[in-house]
């Protein structure tokens, strides 16, 4: 009898509700759900949660999404069935809340246009919260950007939103001159990032606060080639990622902090500013050399003095050298570490006789690791040699055959099994055995995470490539 009353005892149920409030702190969304079912004491103190309340449904997303893939029909009224109950999810758990804050609030489903003024309402319940951090990711189940049905961002019901410091907008429609009235209506603001916005054309943003700004595949800057100015001034600004064409007239001004950039394509909007970057990561096309398009390296590229981390996502649309790669290695005497993400969209690439012209006596002092993911050619293989060999301090390298376009994905299993990428990886695995022993060497045919946020931009931009042809 005494064992069985000792274990039914519930010590934890006996602590005081500070603590089991501070317990709640430390678990996540799904975590803090489960609790309610320990006692009838726990069923309500999540009521009284102050973290972020995360109502997460990619999954079911990516379900749908796998459908798809698989060539399957999905019923319209399932679809509806999904958002609703989403919706209801939202509304019941946050109807329930009793605390005064929350720390946080993310919200990630696809939701139409009959479930606007349901994510308006969040948005207020958001700022009566007094959230700190905000996500509101619209992702569409389909493929392709539906601009008819867009939900706009209501700039104009954020007022005095003080205690906001990180804003993440996904698939969202806000305009240049509403991300202005963001920041000054959020004057603790430090961090935003818009993705897929399809109203953003231009901006002119000033801010002393902000210091991590995200604009990546913007539908009017991406597909149409936007010719109107994005100026940014941001004294306090570390990080900046951006996605844009040649055409966009991208200014950066007064950002003397600045020392994280992800860039697509065009390198020049960072010039003035390329001396003190200690991480860059380019999403870089190779363009057919008679379509006219302006060739984007050149010998005299100018020294990234303090460059300690290069990652470069790379489109293949025609026969081109690793002379690229090369001019960016050469101008950085400090890189440490390099990651090279391919995608080989038609031709592949070739080493021609002018990269040796200008690596011949050249040497990586510190680089110490090598990532190639989408390894998979003859070229290739020279140039991870050549890299090892003007390595000395060269300490582990990392070779995936899977293209950065797969990774992801629901093709990338199917994809891991094919011949192409059964051949590749064999190519790896052989040439392992060539590099220098001291190595740490890896070859991997599994999942492969990797930390670079360019895997994303290079799925998203081939998903825009039809509207660019």
């Amino acid at each position: 009898m005494a064992k069985t009353r000792r274990r039914r005892e519930d010590r934890i149920s006996e602590l005081p509700d500070e603590i089991l409030e501070k317990i709640l702190s430390c678990l996540t969304f799904e975590q803090i759900a489960s609790t309610s079912l320990l006692s009838t004491r726990w069923r309500n103190l999540w009521r009284f949660h102050s973290g972020c309340f995360d109502f997460d449904g990619s999954s079911i997303i990516q379900s749908v999404r796998n459908h798809y893939a698989l060539g399957r029909k999905i019923n319209g009224q399932t679809l509806v069935k999904n958002r609703t109950n989403f919706v209801n999810w939202v509304n019941r758990v946050m109807g329930s809340h009793q605390g005064a804050t929350i720390k946080g609030m993310r919200i990630v489903f696809d939701l139409k246009k009959p479930f606007h003024k349901k994510i308006d309402k969040w948005i207020q319940l958001a700022l009566a919260k007094r959230v700190e951090f905000f996500e509101l990711d619209l992702s569409s189940i389909g493929f392709r950007m539906d601009r008819s049905i867009s939900y706009r961002f209501p700039i104009h019901s954020i007022c005095g939103f003080l205690s906001l410091k990180r804003l993440f907008l996904k698939h969202v429609d806000v305009s240049g001159d509403a991300i202005q009235g963001l920041v000054d209506n959020c004057p603790n603001l430090e961090d935003l990032r818009v993705v897929y916005s399809e109203s953003l054309d231009a901006l002119h943003l000033y801010s002393r606060v902000l210091k991590h700004l995200t604009l990546w595949l913007c539908f009017k800057v991406v597909i149409f080639r936007n010719t109107k100015e994005f100026k940014i001034s941001a004294p306090n600004l570390l990080s900046f990622s951006w996605t844009g064409f040649r055409t966009t007239n991208l200014l950066l001004q007064d950002v003397p902090k600045l020392k994280d950039v992800e860039l697509s394509d065009y390198w020049y909007h960072i010039l003035g500013y390329h001396s003190q970057l200690e991480k860059l990561s380019l999403l870089c096309r190779v363009y057919p050399s008679d379509c006219g398009c302006e060739i984007q390296w050149r010998i005299d590229f100018p020294e990234l003095s303090n460059l300690k981390d290069l990652t470069m996502g790379y489109f293949v649309l025609n026969d081109h050298s690793f002379y690229h790669f090369v001019t960016y290695l050469n101008a950085a005497p400090l890189l440490e570490n390099f990651t090279l993400e391919l995608c080989h969209l038609s031709e592949n690439l070739k080493l021609s006789p002018e990269v040796w012209t200008i690596t011949e006596n050249h040497s990586y002092k510190n680089l110490k690791t090598v990532k190639f993911i989408g390894f998979g050619e003859k070229d290739e293989e020279m140039f991870v040699r050549y890299l090892t060999s003007h390595s000395p301090v060269l300490e582990s390298i990392t070779i995936d055959p899977c293209l950065a376009l797969k990774l992801g994905t629901p093709e990338e299993n199917e994809y891991r099994q094919s011949a192409e990428y059964l051949e590749a990886r064999n190519r790896a695995i052989n040439l392992s055995s060539l590099l220098p022993c001291q190595l740490t060497k890896q070859t991997t045919d599994q999942a492969t995470e990797v930390a670079s946020s360019l895997v994303e931009a290079i799925q998203g931009a081939a998903q825009v490539s039809s509207y660019e042809l």
